[in-house]
């Protein structure tokens, strides 16, 4: 700015130069946002995984045991059984990772 410049253009360019500052300040940081955005897919594929167990876990409300000992009676035969356990156990470790990795990204941005 010049020496002689008015007194209402320095002070209009420091009200500008605030009013920057604040829209900066108002900015969301990228890598936040994608660590939010990566918290909100973590926890909705939490829900998924929990929504697709409810039915297997009703529909085998009985012990894994009773159903070998009697698949017939249980509606169930064995490989029956056996994939629905790999499946339940598959997404149990999914959720299991999916929540360290929740865990960590809420201690690191709360």
């Amino acid at each position: 700015m010049a020496p002689g410049a008015p007194a209402a253009e320095s002070e209009a360019l420091q009200q500008r130069l605030r009013q920057v500052e604040e829209e900066l300040k108002k900015k969301s940081d990228p890598q936040h946002t994608a660590k939010l955005v990566d918290l909100a897919q973590f926890k909705e594929r939490i829900r998924q995984i929990e929504e697709a167990t409810a039915p297997i876990s009703s529909a085998s409300s009985r012990p894994i045991a009773s159903i070998r000992r009697a698949p017939r009676l249980a509606g169930f035969s064995q490989p029956r059984s056996g994939a629905i356990q790999l499946q339940m156990v598959r997404r149990n470790e999914d959720r299991k990772k999916l929540s360290e990795q929740i865990a960590k990204l809420e201690q690191r941005w709360a």
